[in-house]
C-alpha cells in the first residue's frame, strides 16, 4: 500500500503531533474539541493511503498520459 512507502519515506503522516503514532501526550486531549478533529483526520488520512496501491497510481498516471495525447 501507498501508506506503507510513504510513513517509511517520510514518517508519521498525521497532521498534528497529538494524534500521531508516536505522538506526545497531552494533558488536555480529554477536554479538548481539537483533538476530535484532529483524531478524526489522521484515521482519513491513513485510510485514504492504506486504500491506495501503487497500481492505482499506475492507472492514475496513465489517465493523465491518455488525456494529454495531442495529434
Amino acid at each position: 500500500m501507498v501508506g506503507q512507502i510513504l510513513k517509511s519515506v517520510e514518517g508519521d503522516m498525521s497532521p498534528t503531533d497529538c494524534v500521531g503514532e508516536n505522538g506526545i501526550l497531552c494533558e488536555n486531549k480529554g477536554t479538548c474539541v481539537s483533538y476530535r478533529l484532529w483524531k478524526k483526520l489522521d484515521m482519513a488520512i491513513n485510510d485514504v493511503l492504506e486504500g491506495i496501491t501503487l497500481a492505482d497510481m499506475l492507472e492514475w498516471q496513465n489517465e493523465l498520459l491518455i488525456d494529454q495525447y495531442v495529434i
